[in-house]
């Protein structure tokens, strides 16, 4: 792309006004000074700047996993209030948005797009993938319980348990409000704990509270 063609699709600025900019020496290209208004430029390996400031380049597709800590609200706005939202842990680029969102007392991943093809895809019946959770339900469930649980959901998995709690995963296939604390309430063990670990191919991982990752091209492929 031509140097002048990218700064004025990323930038404020008219044609014309870029072009007068690059003649008076207001923009550098990997840290140099350029007057070539026609100068082929990559975005994406070389570093464009006007006025010393770094020109992001708005038409590449970003995706990226975050970790939502608890009590955190699902929004990229500015909080009301004494509320908390992800705002402070979305990266400083443009257009960012939640592909979709979990409760607030729940934890774990969720992803960021500024493309509405893949952001679409989590909201299609048939192409959403499935998630799965790591959950802490309020006492040993016994086989009447996992019984019961059946019938809410055909896969989970015990991890471990006692008489004060029971540790598992389960992979739901549709993400209704409430849907897991609303299931667990009705077989009297309350979930404790609830984190999202796995969207389709793309899992939590070692990720920390609060951080986020671009997601590799084997995730985006699956």
């Amino acid at each position: 792309m031509k140097l002048n063609q990218f700064i004025a699709q990323n930038t404020h600025l008219s044609r014309r006004q870029v072009d007068q900019a690059i003649r008076d020496k207001r923009v550098t290209v990997k840290n140099k000074i350029t007057m070539n208004m026609a100068l082929e430029v990559n975005p994406a390996k070389e570093k464009v700047r006007l006025d010393k400031k770094l020109i992001e380049n708005k038409n590449v597709k970003v995706y990226m996993a975050l970790y939502k800590p608890k009590d955190y609200i699902c929004s990229t706005q500015k909080p009301e209030k004494k509320k908390k939202t992800l705002l402070k842990y979305i990266p400083p680029r443009k257009h960012l948005k939640l592909v979709d969102r979990i409760e607030v007392e729940t934890e774990g991943l969720v992803l960021i797009s500024n493309d509405g093809a893949f952001i679409n895809k989590f909201h299609d019946p048939k192409k959403k993938p499935e998630q799965e959770y790591s959950l802490l339900a309020k006492g040993k469930m016994e086989d009447k319980d996992l019984a019961k649980l059946k019938k809410h959901y055909s896969s989970f998995k015990i991890i471990k348990a006692n008489t004060r709690e029971t540790l598992l995963t389960l992979v739901i296939n549709e993400g209704r409000n409430r849907q897991i604390r609303k299931a667990f309430d009705s077989i009297r063990h309350p979930v404790k704990y609830l984190q999202r670990i796995r969207i389709g191919s793309i899992k939590l991982g070692s990720l920390k509270k609060g951080k986020s990752r671009l997601l590799t091209k084997e995730e985006l492929d699956a």
